[in-house]
């Protein structure tokens, strides 16, 4: 379990400089993972009126694409609630204050799949400062593979699956493939140093 931060108060914004400004936040629903607001705003044109957002409640999240040395992938299949189907993308979680976002990218990497990870190149980040979302690309090591330790009873993991490298583009047109975290990270792979 990640431990939350305490967030700062979001900039109000001034609706004479065109921007959407916020009169009065209102949170709607709040759970362990996400915080939601309906807030009172005033929009450019000065008209006033609600506006919707939410963030994560985690202080970043981390997206990794394991790569096997002969340049093949792993990625999972899991079900996805808010899609109601089931997606193949790169392992992800989210990273807590104590813990820095390489670590996090092992970490879900190991538990999601099962490999170990030999070495964590981190690729960009994502996102907003409030919220940012860390790609990587990791080296895992598939002799010292094991079963996937995710015991997390909110995930719907199937499966890992290998896709070789000569099948990366392709993946890209997948479908199935949801997610631009992923896409990018799949991208990104196809112009990596080994």
């Amino acid at each position: 379990m990640t431990k939350t931060t305490t967030r700062p108060a979001p900039y109000r914004g001034d609706a004479s400089r065109g921007e959407i400004e916020i009169l009065e936040p209102r949170q709607v629903f709040a759970n362990a993972f996400v915080e939601v607001y309906n807030d009172r705003v005033r929009f450019p044109d000065g008209h006033e009126g609600e506006n919707f957002r939410w963030h994560w409640t985690a202080p970043y999240g981390v997206i990794a694409l394991p790569r096997l040395p002969d340049g093949s992938v792993l990625l999972i299949e899991q079900f996805r609630h808010i899609d109601r189907a089931w997606r193949i993308e790169a392992p992800r979680g989210f990273g807590s204050a104590d813990e820095a976002p390489a670590t996090a990218a092992q970490r879900e990497v190991e538990e999601e799949t099962g490999q170990t990870v030999r070495r964590v190149h981190p690729l960009r980040s994502l996102g907003h400062s409030g919220y940012p979302v860390h790609l990587f690309l990791v080296d895992i090591d598939p002799a010292a593979s094991a079963t996937p330790s995710n015991d997390d009873p909110r995930e719907a993991i199937a499966a890992h699956h290998r896709f070789r490298a000569a099948e990366i583009p392709a993946l890209l047109q997948d479908p199935r493939i949801h997610d631009a975290e992923t896409l990018v990270l799949l991208a990104a792979c196809l112009n990596a140093p080994e």
